[in-house]
């Protein structure tokens, strides 16, 4: 049986861990490219697209549970250096695709040339999104903190190696930041005290209006 959103939805209410069936909900949907590689054991890479402009892209996407996207529902967008290369970054989502503790957001890879790469889609928290960790020029670690009151976990990590996003390793990410290992370095990286993201809006009328790209700090 196919997966959907709306079994997502209900398995979230039921209790069940929201990042793992997020992840495998994410790889079964239709439209997005994941490359079979946790078949084998290996971590997961996502499939690579050119594209010129990352929010005409994003809006052509089909949405989770919908037959297509609505700029009713907003758009949301996170600009920084998301691989360590030196150019910006582009992270794109709606409100509507996350569930109460987690959702999908779309990468765009900055390029030399001006244009973007696709990268594929992430699972982050609702609350911190995701926190890119440098490890060499052109490659970083993108570690996803959920907070839980004063209980912190990694539910969710990747690898980005220019312009190829992959899974991290499950072992590799602790399921709780304990007393004992919340000293570890990955803990530090991931659920470290920082400024929240700073997200920005779609200005929606201006867009419908004219195809002008404003974007609002909210």
């Amino acid at each position: 049986m196919r997966a959907s959103w709306s079994a997502l939805s209900r398995g979230m209410c039921e209790g069940k861990p929201s990042f793992e069936q997020l992840l495998e909900v994410m790889r079964r949907l239709p439209g997005i490219a994941v490359v079979a590689a946790f078949v084998t054991g290996a971590p997961a890479a996502y499939a690579q697209i050119d594209v010129a402009d990352p929010l005409e892209h994003f809006l052509a996407t089909s949405a989770p549970g919908r037959a297509k996207r609505s700029l009713a529902d907003g758009v949301a967008r996170l600009v920084g250096d998301f691989n360590n290369d030196g150019l910006a970054d582009i992270a794109l989502w709606q409100d509507t695709d996350f569930g109460p503790y987690a959702g999908p957001v779309f990468l765009y890879l900055g390029r030399r040339d001006g244009r973007y790469t696709a990268s594929g889609i992430i699972v982050v928290s609702v609350g911190s999104l995701f926190k890119p960790v440098p490890v060499d020029t052109g490659s970083a670690r993108l570690l996803v903190c959920q907070r839980n009151g004063p209980d912190e976990a990694i539910p969710a990590g990747y690898s980005v190696e220019g312009f190829t996003v992959a899974d991290l390793p499950k072992e590799e990410l602790p399921s709780a930041c304990t007393a004992a290992n919340r000293a570890s370095v990955i803990c530090r990286e991931a659920c470290g005290e920082d400024s929240p993201p700073a997200i920005e809006r779609l200005d929606i009328v201006r867009y419908r209006a004219g195809g002008f790209q404003a974007w609002l700090s909210r």
